[in-house]
């Protein structure tokens, strides 16, 4: 009886910083780092985001030749093992921009711009 195991990652959209690194014949590791400003009314929001996947499999082989009261039996034993991982961060920032503009009565303008951090 033999049985195979096969994990197939999910496609992200690849944008930023992506490498992919193969240390051996038998798995990898993806990393990224991502960084977008999406614009919104009086500010931004900014959005980071980071992880880490990977995969890896390994077999091992053995065999064996048993005989006993005139038979002989033949034993191959294959055992595959694989593993999985995926840690992600992600974080989001918005800035908000206000500025609030008074008429002085002198004549004069007092403008006062305000920056809020969520």
């Amino acid at each position: 009886m033999e049985q195979d195991i096969v994990w197939v990652p999910e496609n992200t959209e690849r944008r930023g910083s992506y490498t992919i690194e193969k240390p051996d014949g038998n798995g990898y590791i993806e990393r990224y780092e991502q960084n977008e400003v999406i614009p919104v009314e009086n500010g931004v929001i900014r959005v980071s985001g980071s992880g880490e996947r990977g995969a890896s499999s390994t077999e091992v082989r053995s065999g064996e030749v048993i005989q006993r009261d005139g038979y002989v039996q033949n034993i191959d034993r294959r055992v595959n093992s694989s593993k999985a991982h995926e840690n992600k961060q992600k974080a989001t920032e918005e800035v908000r921009v206000g500025t609030d503009i008074q008429n002085l009565p002198n004549g004069g303008i007092a403008k006062t711009t305000t920056t809020t951090t969520i």
